[in-house]
């Protein structure tokens, strides 16, 4: 059924479009949280939040934009949500400092053993300053053209392609040094 369709069902309170829309993009969804998340469980939390924000405010989707960037945009507040009650957390338990001060690329060679490239190639992407290395993710693992994420970051189109340039030189730069690139 149309997405267009779908959302008109949800915005009535039909349920069962609401799973359909669901079905459709709750893996595009965790593939965009996974990468900024470290725990499983925590992911499937949050995109679990994301689907029940999305239901609750379907009714101020505007369709402006695709379906899947206002989920993004949902998870991406959820996920700084998440930060957030992470950081105050931290402050009260000292287990957590200890999972906080280890690194996002040993935690993910721990839980899923990726190859050496990967690892160099993840390892590079993350000493890319935040705002370039979203570039990179949006694009490149999420799929998202250019004017989806102007609109996704509230931003003009100018700057993604800013930003993409700067990420891509960024990584070319740091792949060059650490002689993986030619």
């Amino acid at each position: 059924m149309d997405e267009h369709i779908l959302i008109q069902k949800v915005k009535k309170g039909d349920k069962e479009a609401f799973k359909s829309l669901f079905l459709a993009n709750k893996d595009k969804v965790y593939r965009f949280v996974r990468p900024m998340i470290n725990k499983l469980e925590d992911v499937d939390e949050i995109v679990i939040d994301v689907f029940c924000k999305a239901f609750r405010d379907i009714k101020n989707f505007k369709e402006k934009c695709k379906f899947s960037t206002w989920l993004y945009r949902i998870a991406k507040n959820t996920s700084i949500d998440y930060f957030r009650k992470k950081k105050r957390e931290a402050i009260n338990t000292s287990k957590y400092q200890e999972y906080a001060n280890q690194s996002d690329i040993q935690k993910s060679l721990e839980k899923f053993e990726i190859t050496e490239r990967e690892n160099i190639i993840w390892g590079a992407i993350e000493k890319i300053d935040p705002e370039n290395r979203d570039m990179i993710k949006y694009v490149f693992f999420e799929g998202l053209k250019q004017e989806e994420i102007a609109e996704l970051l509230d931003i003009q189109i100018g700057t993604v392609y800013s930003r993409l340039h700067n990420a891509k030189k960024k990584l070319k730069s740091i792949l060059l040094n650490e002689g993986f690139v030619n």
